[in-house]
């Protein structure tokens, strides 16, 4: 296993083949371009999570009041986002939104959205290699 900052890349292999300078710098391209597309996951997954907060209070509080700041502040922001997932499916179950079949939905739904989140969040990066040739292809 290489330590490239706080990423961790494990090759599946097990094989004893050294990389080359070519394909270490291959790893580390495909190294940055999975950090970047876990930035831009995780970005969307907090753009997810502000407008199930934003629901949240749209329920709890009149849209006037003057207590969004409190609740957001005290609470909201203190919790994680399978703790959002769960007030927000409990006020929706509670309020009758949705039918069962819908609801049941976006229970799995949101189940697969905290999985993924957690994963890309907190996951390691794998990388497996295979010999084309003379050369090691990691992906």
């Amino acid at each position: 296993m290489t330590q490239f900052n706080h990423y961790q890349i494990k090759f599946l292999d097990k094989s004893n083949e050294k990389l080359s300078q070519e394909e270490y710098v291959d790893v580390m391209n495909q190294t940055g371009f999975l950090k970047f597309t876990r930035g831009h996951f995780l970005d969307y997954i907090l753009e997810v999570e502000l407008i199930i907060q934003v629901i949240i209070e749209n329920y709890m509080l009149h849209k006037k009041s003057k207590l969004k700041g409190i609740l957001r502040k005290n609470v909201l922001n203190k919790m994680n986002l399978s703790q959002k997932i769960d007030i927000l499916l409990a006020i929706i179950n509670e309020k009758k939104e949705l039918n069962d079949k819908d609801l049941r939905l976006l229970k799995s739904y949101s189940g697969y959205l905290r999985q993924e989140r957690n994963k890309w969040a907190h996951g390691i990066i794998h990388f497996k290699q295979e010999k084309n040739g003379e050369i090691i292809k990691s992906f």
